[in-house]
């Protein structure tokens, strides 16, 4: 899955994101040794080094230090985002967002009834089991 048009960084980060999605690695769980990593997904032990600087940096992966890293909780907001500041003093550009989300979300729900294999049915049911149950309630919200 090499493509000679992007950073190998990005690809090695694009490949283990994978197997983080796949559920192949789950939240918490240490990451193989480099070398078994380097083996299994065919880079060099320098290119995984720079992807996993990149994974880092996203939040994905998080590495304590004397400690193997680890899949990160990927639902936690840092305060300290660009984002989290510019919905929090533009409120607009959150209500933008919320309005793009919705298209996307539509569109995607669309092609994957129409394009997904079973293979990818069956792990949205899996990710779909995990979710909470939708909150009822009968307060208006205003």
């Amino acid at each position: 899955m090499k493509d000679e048009r992007r950073p190998i960084c990005e690809v090695v980060a694009e490949s283990i994101e994978r197997l983080i999605i796949d559920g192949v690695l789950k939240v918490g769980q240490p990451l193989p040794s480099e070398r078994r990593l380097c083996e299994k997904l065919g880079f060099s032990r320098s290119a995984l080094r720079e992807g996993l600087t990149v994974l880092r940096g996203r939040g994905i992966i998080e590495t304590a230090q004397g400690r193997d890293s680890r899949v990160a909780r990927l639902n936690r907001v840092q305060d300290t985002s660009p984002l989290i500041h510019l919905f929090s003093t533009q409120p607009r550009t959150l209500y933008d967002l919320l309005d793009v989300r919705a298209l996307l979300e539509g569109e995607s729900a669309r092609l994957a009834a129409t394009l997904g294999t079973q293979a990818d049915f069956v792990v949205i049911t899996r990710c779909m089991k995990k979710c909470s149950p939708p909150v009822r309630t009968t307060k208006r919200f205003r």
